[in-house]
């Protein structure tokens, strides 16, 4: 980081550190136990939806927001919906930090399209029709306990908790089934993703979105009517388990 002023140096040191241990860092922003390590592994340098390049993306368009948004804003999402928590001021120290280490990762990057990540849509398609019981099998077999614990993961285990009050809300966007599945096959078990079937890890992601976690208190607002159909909030999980949805409703997933 010599090119770097020691001002600047310590703004990507605590940036880092704001990455790595976001909830205790952040207590008053965060309302659940994760933080950004918990889906971009590595704080961002991992396999696991790495963060190279991301400064060289933004502003980028969202259909949530119906248009482009910029990375600040992209980060306070995460902070009301993956944390299930506040916004951060968008000019406080810490987002100064945030941006800074990201502007660090990225120093090599001279176009929005080089890094693999960057171009990446992270979303299953022609996902096979989930056994969410089966799921539950497989979440065993494969040992997410070891990482997620099994009913209700705690901070007691070395992974974020996948449901409960420690979990992301159902508007975060790992409460999209595609993108749920999308991640399971491509990231876990941990330092062997890529090893699970299409079905396993759809299995896995319906057992896991059926599970209780907190709700969304605010708008989700796709202005333009272009909402994707396999968020699974309270309504369509209930809907799920009683068997007045399929599976196979969900856009992206395959027919019968």
């Amino acid at each position: 980081m010599s090119e770097f002023s020691e001002a600047e140096q310590e703004k990507i040191k605590l940036g880092h550190q704001l990455n790595t241990r976001t909830n205790t860092m952040l207590p008053e922003n965060v309302g659940n136990n994760l933080s950004c390590t918990s889906c971009h592994a590595g704080a961002g340098r991992g396999e696991n939806l790495n963060l190279i390049g991301v400064t060289k993306k933004y502003p980028q368009y969202k259909k949530r927001e119906g248009r482009d948004v910029t990375l600040k804003e992209r980060i306070n999402g995460c902070f009301i919906r993956s944390m299930n928590g506040k916004e951060i001021d968008s000019d406080g120290e810490e987002m100064e930090a945030f941006i800074s280490y990201y502007e660090y990762l990225s120093k090599n990057i001279e176009s929005k399209d080089q890094y693999a990540f960057m171009t990446e849509k992270h979303k299953g398609d022609n996902i096979p029709i989930p056994d969410p019981d089966q799921g539950e099998q497989d979440f065993k077999r494969y040992n997410c306990i070891s990482c997620h614990g099994s009913s209700g993961p705690t901070a007691a285990f070395r992974g974020p908790a996948l449901w409960g009050k420690d979990s992301f809300n159902d508007g975060a966007g790992m409460s999209r089934f595609s993108n749920m599945q999308y991640y399971i096959k491509n990231y876990m078990p941990k330092g062997r993703g890529g090893t699970l079937t299409e079905q396993e890890a759809s299995n896995i992601a319906a057992y896991i979105l059926l599970q209780d976690r907190p709700k969304f208190t605010g708008v989700n607002k796709f202005p333009n009517g272009d909402k994707p159909d396999d968020y699974i909030n309270e309504k369509t999980r209930e809907a799920l388990k009683k068997k007045y949805m399929k599976w196979s409703d969900f856009d992206r997933v395959q027919d019968e």
